[in-house]
């Protein structure tokens, strides 16, 4: 209904304005073709004139009055539509604030975008402020394990130390004493380069250079390095498959180093640790397999965190940083790869890591 009265006083508006803009045509050109200025007594005399005049004034002043009256018409509806709308908001918002506690809120029509934009914008905010509390808490406990793992080998190095420099220490006991401050050097040395290498790791701003390497060869490198530490548990190392994929080599050796290294520490007396390479047309699988303790299923989502240690009381009997599997998570991340892990407890673990062929694939 209002759609079609403002459509009548739109075509009554448009009427008048077209007539009255006749009307002024019409006179002009009788003016522009009289050469002299035609009076009020001579548009009387002419009786065809006088009577178009005598005829469009009245009804061009019953159109104007008509589209006055339509306007003031309209005006007055859509008013009243609006005082009544805000009186049903004034209503309802009312009779919310007047519920019980847990009852459901009456969500009324004129409000439903609002609530939408704010329910948007208040998840958002939620999801910011849990990211930042996640992060700051990462950040308080990983203070926290820094200043540990910091600690244990200073308070080591200072009491053998003390009890040198006191003469208390016997004069067998010296040579063995700089060797237990040499290791825990050493032990804080590696915690120290592997703080930074996470660092670097994190920063947003770090890319590394990628160029086509082998797979096989940095594993190959990587036995090398362990094979004493495997040899004094009688481990066997064995490495099946090749791949070559776009990657950087320092960050893929640590990957592989750290993983390897792992499995030797905690596998058991005599037992295997196997790398496979199975390559794809778009990506390179490298799967670490070793027959040692395995992980509780509880801890496994967990092994990857910074400082996180399976069995607190076994591990302080093994060296480590507890960062080693932290900087192989973030490497992986930097290749666009992915990692899994399956294992089982008093059976062994199966860590699988792929990689793309290509940097642009993923």
């Amino acid at each position: 209904m209002r759609k079609k009265i403002f459509t009548i006083f739109i075509t009554v508006s448009v009427v008048s304005v077209l007539l009255a803009a006749f009307a002024v045509i019409f006179l002009m050109s009788d003016f522009m073709i009289s050469k002299e200025p035609m009076l009020l007594s001579q548009i009387i005399k002419d009786e065809g004139l006088f009577y178009f005049v005598s005829l469009f004034i009245p009804a061009l002043i019953g159109l104007l009055l008509i589209a006055v009256l339509l306007s003031i018409f309209i005006s007055a509806n859509v008013s009243n539509n609006i005082i009544s709308s805000i009186g049903n908001i004034i209503v309802n918002f009312q009779r919310n604030l007047n519920r019980e506690e847990g009852e459901d809120l009456e969500v009324f029509e004129e409000f439903q975008p609002f609530i939408k934009i704010f329910e948007f914008q208040n998840s958002e905010i939620k999801l910011q402020m849990e990211q930042l509390k996640e992060a700051n808490n990462r950040r308080s406990e990983f203070t926290a394990n820094v200043s540990h793992e910091l600690k244990t080998p200073l308070v080591s190095i200072n009491g053998y130390a003390e009890m040198i420099e006191s003469g208390m220490a016997k004069e067998g006991d010296i040579k063995k004493f700089a060797g237990i401050i040499k290791q825990q050097g050493d032990v804080l040395l590696g915690l120290i380069n592997e703080i930074i290498e996470l660092s670097k790791l994190e920063d947003y701003d770090y890319s590394p250079e990628f160029e086509k390497i082998s797979l096989r060869n940095i594993i190959l490198k990587s036995f090398e390095r362990l094979f004493f530490v495997a040899d004094r548990k009688d481990i066997r190392l064995s490495v099946e498959g090749e791949a070559e994929i776009e990657g950087n080599e320092s960050l893929l050796t640590e990957l592989f180093y750290n993983l390897i290294e792992n499995s030797i520490k905690y596998g058991r007396v005599g037992g295997r640790t196997e790398v496979i390479i199975r390559p794809s047309t778009t990506n390179a699988s490298i799967i670490f397999k070793d027959n040692g303790q395995g992980i509780p299923e509880e801890d496994q989502g967990r092994v990857f965190e910074r400082f996180f240690r399976v069995d607190k009381s076994h591990s302080k009997q093994i060296e480590g940083t507890g960062l080693g599997l932290a900087i192989v998570k973030h490497v992986v991340e930097i290749h666009k790869g992915d990692i899994r892990l399956k294992s089982e407890l008093g059976k062994g673990t199966e860590i699988e890591v792929a990689l793309p062929i290509n940097r642009e694939q993923k």
